[in-house]
């Protein structure tokens, strides 16, 4: 158990293959999963969710887009680093919530910040942000889905845009809004053990 949050590691992502990723991903949900089932994601649904997590949508191969977003952690997290003054650690484990086992995640960096205490950081290979320079919402649902399994207090959100500019934000944990995300993820689980699609 890591000293700096609650979440219980489950097993190496360093360690496993993709299929063992992609079969430990289908135990539970995690942070990617959290905005399609609350139907505020650009890239997935609540029924092509549910389809995975039961086994009946084709596993595919990770775009190129996805494996750039790999490759281009380390170095944003390493300019973050030296733009913020703060330190950022890889947590490379499947995380579980301490009493909701369905409940996982998987951190891009932990930041330690000697005001702020531990903190999560969530890269992203493009701009995260909005006009109003908001951090788009799927990303901020992401961000406390992993909150609320680590237990920490905040999070930053790091894009780099167009390849030439990193740009950040915070954002404190909301524990009401935490509270109604997981009453919709436990449902939605539900109906994955009970294998009742949602509605398309």
């Amino acid at each position: 158990m890591s000293e700096i949050h609650h979440g219980k590691r489950l097993i190496s992502s360093k360690d496993i293959s993709r299929q063992e990723w992609v079969k430990w991903r289908r135990k539970g949900i995690g942070s990617s999963d959290a905005p399609g089932i609350l139907g505020i994601s650009p890239w997935s649904s609540p029924l092509s969710i549910y389809a995975d997590k039961i086994g009946l949508a084709e596993d595919t191969e990770d775009t190129e887009a996805q494996e750039w977003g790999r490759i281009m952690e380390a170095p944003i997290s390493e300019k973050y680093q030296k733009k913020t003054s703060r330190k950022a650690i890889e947590e490379p484990y499947i995380l579980q919530h301490p009493e909701l086992a369905w409940m996982l995640c998987n951190l891009d960096r932990i930041i330690i910040d000697p005001d702020q205490g531990p903190g999560i950081l969530e890269i992203k290979n493009y701009n995260p942000f909005d006009q109003d320079n908001e951090a788009k919402i799927d990303i901020q649902v992401q961000l406390q889905h992993q909150l609320a399994v680590t237990g920490l207090k905040w999070g930053s959100i790091a894009g780099l845009v167009f390849g030439r500019q990193l740009v950040w934000e915070d954002y404190d944990r909301n524990d009401s809004f935490i509270k109604g995300m997981i009453q919709e993820e436990l449902i939605f689980w539900e109906r994955v053990q009970k294998k009742i699609p949602p509605d398309p």
